[in-house]
């Protein structure tokens, strides 16, 4: 006899239970088998999506640093100076190398030398320290100049007063974001080439880089504020000696219209041959606060800033409201100011000087001339009298509107021909078109040169007459 049951005379019934048993064991384990085979797969689902997100972001970062290269280089080869632009992206804590020094760190745009001076914009606040360059080093190298490259520069204390307590002494006088050039800022008033704003202008190159920063969009509107603008005018004839200057929108790819408004004349005239510049004296310097006032009346929906590049900086109308409706705005430029919408505040505004009184500033909206009526006899009139005059390019018919006044219209000659026949040209259009002139009766003419709209207004509308498409 077997011991405790397990011996040869086990009763076959004794056999099931086991089977059983079996069976079940068997349908546990695949099921685990199937969990952890479902588990490694999600795993490795998960690496793959953390694998391609970071990979997106190492391109977008990419990206972003390629635009400020372009940006930075095709400014800087504009301006043809020995000019450079640093975003402070980094404060080290190493011990300065002057006495009371400054040390940053960031990528210069455009090239920088050891003895240079400087000027530093401090972010956050409207302060600029005068001072000089006394030691460059990458990777804890020495060295005496650097272009384009990342790089840490020590700077002496210059005019940046001196702390007054031990723990004021204790604190980084810099802040992230705060802005290294050698080019000194201004206002256009006194100045041929009109205003310079290298705080904001070399912000804006590094806008794609922390466009998702708060804190660097904070830095950048505080420099908006602070800077003076231009944009093109058109001027008119109005009634008596006065003249009406008319002030340019623009519509984005979304159909919103905006305030066009420019950092300095380098921006303004990007991409145009020397001989074709568009002039200051057709153009208004105007203070943020008006620029605020613009953007946020007449059908404006806020400010384009650079609308030509090289990088454009876009403020809708909720971060231009939200800019003039914050405390600090309301304290440094008054609750008027801050309420403020139309331009109306470009002439009688309390936020900066007023043009001359005997021009009076208005909106003007562009839009091509109806295709039925009196254009369609114009169009052909012009066409063949630019046939027949081989220094003419290109000649764009455009229908401009007073927004407050829509019964008042002008049609704008944009012309594209030698400088020293412009004029002749124009008056002898004025004469073949003046026969068909009857639902309006004014034209107006203005170069290619000196039409900082044409770019993107005649890549959506067709040149009246285009010599290159005969």
């Amino acid at each position: 006899m077997g011991l405790f049951g397990f011996g040869k005379n086990k009763d076959k019934g004794d056999q099931a239970p086991s089977k059983e048993q079996d069976v079940d064991l068997s349908e546990e384990m695949r099921i685990i088998s199937e969990v952890e085979e479902e588990t490694e797969a999600e795993k490795a689902a998960r690496l793959e999506e953390g694998r391609l997100a970071t990979e997106a972001v190492a391109q977008k970062r990419q990206e972003a640093e390629d635009l400020a290269t372009r940006a930075s280089s095709e400014y800087i080869d504009l301006a043809g100076d020995d000019r450079f632009y640093m975003v402070a992206d980094d404060l080290p804590s190493t011990e300065p190398l002057a006495p009371d020094g400054l040390v940053l760190s960031g990528i210069v745009r455009g090239r920088i030398a050891k003895g240079m001076e400087v000027y530093l914009y401090h972010s956050n606040t409207n302060r600029m320290t005068t001072t000089k360059v006394v030691g460059l080093s990458v990777m804890g190298k020495q060295i005496d100049e650097i272009s384009d490259d990342r790089v840490q520069v020590d700077l002496e204390r210059g005019d940046l007063p001196k702390a007054e307590t031990p723990d004021e002494e204790a604190s980084n006088p810099l802040d992230k974001y705060s802005v290294l050039t050698n080019v000194k800022a201004h206002g256009g008033e006194g100045y041929e080439e009109g205003p310079e704003n290298p705080k904001l202008l070399g912000l804006t190159m590094e806008y794609a880089r922390f466009d998702s920063d708060k804190s660097f969009f904070g830095v950048l509107a505080e420099a908006a504020v602070h800077s003076e603008f231009l944009t093109p005018t058109q001027v008119m004839r109005g009634k008596g000696s006065s003249r009406q200057v008319g002030l340019m929108s623009l519509k984005d790819d979304r159909g919103t219209q905006l305030f066009p408004v420019f950092t300095d004349k380098l921006c303004l005239n990007r991409n145009r041959p020397d001989n074709l510049r568009f002039e200051v004296n057709s153009t208004l310097a105007l203070p943020f606060p008006q620029v605020a006032s613009i953007g946020r009346g007449g059908g404006n929906q806020g400010i384009l800033i650079n609308p030509f590049g090289p990088v454009t900086v876009r403020l809708p109308l909720e971060a231009v409201n939200g800019i003039c409706n914050s405390p600090a705005y309301i304290n440094e430029f008054g609750e008027e100011a801050a309420q403020q919408a139309g331009a109306e505040g470009v002439l009688n505004g309390p936020a900066g000087r007023a043009p001359q009184p005997e021009e009076q500033h208005i909106e003007v909206m562009l839009a091509p001339p109806p295709e039925a009526g009196e254009y369609r006899f114009m169009r052909e009139a012009i066409r063949k009298y630019c046939g027949m005059h081989s220094d003419i390019v290109k000649i764009g018919i455009v229908l401009q509107t007073e927004k407050n006044n829509p019964s008042r219209r002008a049609y704008l000659c944009v012309m594209d021909c030698a400088d020293d026949r412009l004029a002749d040209h124009f008056k002898a259009i004025v004469k073949i078109c003046r026969p068909y002139m009857k639902a309006v009766k004014e034209m107006g003419a203005i170069p290619i040169a000196q039409a900082p709209f044409a770019d993107q207004y005649f890549s959506e509308h067709e040149y009246t007459y285009n010599k290159l498409l005969g």
